[in-house]
């Protein structure tokens, strides 16, 4: 799967520690603003984006902001889609520690057309695989994800 990125999580690390709290969605807001909103992808045909993990949290949904702004005429977020069937967090933890707690995540609606996945910082990759494996298993076609920040090993 190919996974667009915009910022080394390392230039928009101080950004982003605002994300836990209200703070953090202005700076969210306007980080999608600035660069996913200006992601000119071009594609005939319709797709729905997905969050990954757009629970509520801290008063509002990270992955839900970013969906929001990437949308475009053909391009329409389809909120609440997925979610994890574990509360698990993978905050400051190892690559072998996310292999071995999947999150489980399961279908909550199903999308109508073809799925661009959205994540917040991709740091081992492991979110988005579980979630694009999830799709693919319900016959679900993903065309790309996208991340706000990468953390790149």
């Amino acid at each position: 799967m190919v996974v667009y990125s915009f910022y080394e999580y390392s230039k928009i690390k101080k950004l982003l520690s605002h994300k836990h709290y209200l703070s953090g969605y202005f700076v969210l807001n306007n980080l999608a603003k600035f660069s996913l909103k200006r992601f000119d992808f071009c594609l005939e045909e319709k797709v729905n984006i997905i969050a990954v993990d757009d629970d509520i949290k801290s008063g509002y949904s990270h992955t839900s902001i970013l969906a929001k702004h990437l949308q475009n005429k053909n391009a329409k977020a389809l909120y609440s889609a997925i979610f994890k069937s574990k509360n698990i967090s993978y905050k400051g933890k190892s690559k072998s520690f996310r292999k071995a707690n999947k999150k489980g995540f399961y279908l909550v609606k199903k999308p109508k057309y073809p799925v661009i996945l959205v994540d917040d910082i991709l740091t081992t990759g492991s979110t988005l695989m579980q979630a694009y494996k999830m799709l693919k298993k319900e016959k679900i076609r993903v065309l790309f994800a996208v991340v706000l920040a990468d953390v790149k090993d």
